[in-house]
């Protein structure tokens, strides 16, 4: 699902833990910049801090600290995989 700007403070602070948090790729700006091009959330939408681009929405599951719950499940199932196979 698709969730529309303006988004609340929850949201922004929940979708610029997204950006940062490395295991997904985080939204940018289609231009090939010099700087960063990653997008930074504000309530009116995204902005590129580089050229000033804007897109108004993302996907429901990155506003509202969902995509945080799935990278901790991947990293728990990850960390007990290597522990399986350095037991045997």
């Amino acid at each position: 699902m698709i969730v529309f700007a303006p988004f609340t403070d929850d949201q922004v602070e929940s979708l610029n833990g997204f950006q940062k948090s490395g295991n997904w790729h985080e939204f940018t700006c289609g231009e090939n910049h010099a700087e960063d091009n990653t997008l930074i959330a504000t309530k009116a939408g995204w902005v590129c801090p580089s050229c000033g681009y804007t897109q108004d929405w993302c996907h429901s599951f990155m506003c509202d600290w969902n995509w945080d719950s799935v990278r901790r499940t991947l990293l728990d199932e990850r960390a007990e995989n290597n522990s399986q196979t350095h037991q045997g």
